[in-house]
Parts: structure tokens; sequence; C-alpha cells
């Protein structure tokens, strides 16, 4: 199961010097929600999600960041990142 990580846990991990690879996928939207009031309406309403710029925050902290759109890109940045120091890989969903 995946865990949150916290902004604070990457500038420690940079700051100490620690290496690994955080994947986030990110969908911008409530898609269960969305799903089941479509199911119910026809529609959905208030699901839609504006996330951040995940690569501008990983770099705010000196963290490479990538952000796949094909599965070659998704499998040449993963073997980067993990490859690499500290990394963060956005994968969006959706």
């Amino acid at each position: 199961m995946g865990r949150v990580v916290q902004a604070a846990e990457l500038e420690t991990a940079t700051r100490l010097g620690c290496s690994y690879t955080v994947v986030v996928f990110t969908d911008d939207d409530y898609g269960l929600i969305s799903t089941k009031q479509r199911d119910a309406t026809g529609d959905s309403f208030g699901t839609r999600l504006t996330n951040p710029s995940f690569g501008t925050f990983a770099e705010s902290f000196g963290i490479d960041s990538y952000r796949p759109t094909t599965r070659a890109e998704l499998r040449d940045d993963l073997e980067a990142a993990v490859d690499g120091g500290m990394s963060l890989v956005e994968i969006a969903v959706g």
C-alpha cells in the first residue's frame, strides 16, 4: 500500500542525502464519486480537482522530476529515476 509523502519528509531526505523515488498518480478528479454521480444523474458536479505542479514542487527541493506521457517514456523515466538520486515521477491516470 502506498503512503503520502509530505513536504517535510522530502526536505529532510534531500538534506540528509537520501535516495528514493516518489511516484505520484494524478487524475484531477474524485473518480469514484464522479462515476456514482454520473450513474445516478447522468452528470457529475464538483469532483474535478486542480493539482499543483508536482514537478515544480519536487524541483523546489532540488529533486529530479519526471512526467511521462507514453509507456516508453514511463519505462525510461522510471529507470532514470531509480538509478539517480532523489526523484519524483508523476503519472497521469484518467
